[in-house]
């Protein structure tokens, strides 16, 4: 007997499938061998959950520093769920118009978006820059705070979605290599467990700030009608306090690295 799936259905399958066909292909990887390379990770005690909390305590500076960028990201990126009722409201798209200029969108930048960065990456840590990953992710941020903002003052539809684009590529510059500036500053025995707790605490910001933050400026501040300065406000409301301390940030996280590589000099990092 065959089942009847409604068309959304049906969407959640075929983009479910892929994901459960690369689970499969997990099962037959086989996981190298962690080696403890650092006098950090030596000295630490414990690969749990709890040793993972005390260290990141121990070093809530660099860690909350830097967790804040990936943070701004995801609560912009969240906060994005809004534009198509956005440019309905301001520029007049139909809904229907958006979803398919905006998933062909990122059908092509997405993809490419990841991979260079990934790229560039490696190519630049192999070249000496071992804090790459840092720094693509500071200049995804200064990217996608402005470009969030000036998107939703643009005079049409298409110019607020040339400069979206742009901020895409600032999203993904800090999505693409936000775990591999994380595994540079944290101990091979807990790198599994801080890299869940990274996750959970940039998804629920993203889930917390990103769309409540959006639906409350609407509704009591901006007014509905003006959904595009209730999306414009979050980049400011979010980012700005990153940005200004991002000198900060940086030193805290170079230090970090530093350490776990066993070389306590500030001037070992390219510049």
């Amino acid at each position: 007997m065959m089942i009847a799936c409604a068309p959304w259905q049906m969407a959640f399958f075929m983009i479910g499938l892929p994901g459960l066909l690369v689970a499969i292909w997990f099962f037959f990887i086989q996981e190298p061998e962690r080696r403890l390379t650092t006098v950090e990770d030596n000295s630490l005690k414990g690969n749990n959950v709890g040793g993972a909390l005390g260290y990141i305590f121990k070093h809530w500076g660099t860690y909350l520093g830097f967790v804040s960028i990936v943070c701004v990201m995801t609560i912009i990126a969240y906060s994005q769920g809004f534009l198509a009722s956005t440019f309905k409201r301001v520029w007049g798209w139909e809904t229907e118009y958006y979803a398919i200029v905006n998933a062909t969108a990122l059908l092509i930048i997405g993809p490419a978006n990841i991979l260079l960065w990934g790229y560039l990456s490696d190519r630049w840590t192999q070249a000496g820059m071992r804090d790459a990953p840092f720094r693509i992710m500071a200049a995804g941020l200064l990217i996608m705070v402005p470009t969030g903002v000036i998107a939703m003052f643009m005079p049409t539809g298409w110019t607020a979605y040339a400069v979206l684009c742009v901020n895409t590529v600032g999203i993904g510059m800090v999505s693409g290599v936000g775990v591999t500036a994380l595994l540079l500053i944290t101990p091979a025995q807990i790198r599994g467990q801080v890299v869940a707790l990274y996750y959970m605490a940039i998804s629920m910001a993203g889930l917390w700030l990103g769309f409540p933050t959006v639906g409350v400026l609407s509704s009591r501040v901006f007014g509905e009608d003006n959904l595009n300065l209730a999306v414009a406000a979050v980049p400011v409301m979010y980012g700005i306090i990153p940005i200004l301390l991002l000198p900060v940030i940086y030193r805290l996280y170079v230090a970090q690295m530093n350490r776990m590589s066993g070389d306590a000099s500030p001037e070992s990092t390219a510049t």
